[in-house]
């Protein structure tokens, strides 16, 4: 289910050079780029980076990346770029920048949380946190071992999941779109 790498085209590989993070300068995402060996630098005809923080600002985007062609690199720090598909769509005809995202990034607390879930549901936890007393003669809930596990998506979360429902021995189908 996992897609093999692809190398960068050398026409869509950005030059080194200074990275700017706005439109706020987070430390967290400042130390991110500082321990990955980039060089922080404020906006200007040098920056050939761009870490973009802002998930609703698309039009300031665009707007910084028109007032500096320079940038060949944008990283936006987001699993999902759907708040931003008309400003790639509107880069799409251009070898630069290379955009990049923080796909994958939340597979295993989501792929866990939604274990989780399932687990709880099963096994009937709602109702027996809601309990004023133990039940008797009741069904104690539903073990997942051997189950048919049916999941809509086929993203990194859904790999990660597949890979936490191993140890259950269900029968995994999996619906997409392609």
């Amino acid at each position: 289910m996992a897609r093999e790498l692809e190398a960068v085209p050398a026409e869509r590989r950005p030059h080194a050079g200074a990275i700017a993070v706005l439109p706020d300068d987070d430390p967290m995402f400042l130390d991110a780029v500082r321990a990955a060996g980039g060089e922080i630098a404020a906006l200007s005809p040098d920056t050939r980076g761009l870490v973009w923080l802002s998930s609703g600002d698309a039009e300031d985007l665009v707007a910084v990346l028109d007032a500096h062609p320079g940038i060949e690199w944008v990283q936006l720090p987001y699993a999902g770029v759907d708040a931003f598909a008309g400003v790639l769509s509107g880069f799409a005809d251009r070898p630069l920048p290379l955009w990049t995202s923080a796909k994958g990034a939340y597979s295993q607390p989501v792929a866990e949380h939604a274990l989780m879930l399932t687990l709880s549901l099963l096994r009937l936890i709602p109702e027996r946190v809601r309990a004023t007393s133990w039940p008797t003669g009741e069904k104690f809930g539903t073990s997942l071992f051997g189950l048919s596990v049916l999941i809509v998506g086929a993203g990194g979360i859904v790999v990660e999941l597949i890979r936490l429902l191993e140890p259950f021995g269900v029968r995994v189908t999996v619906v997409r779109r392609s």
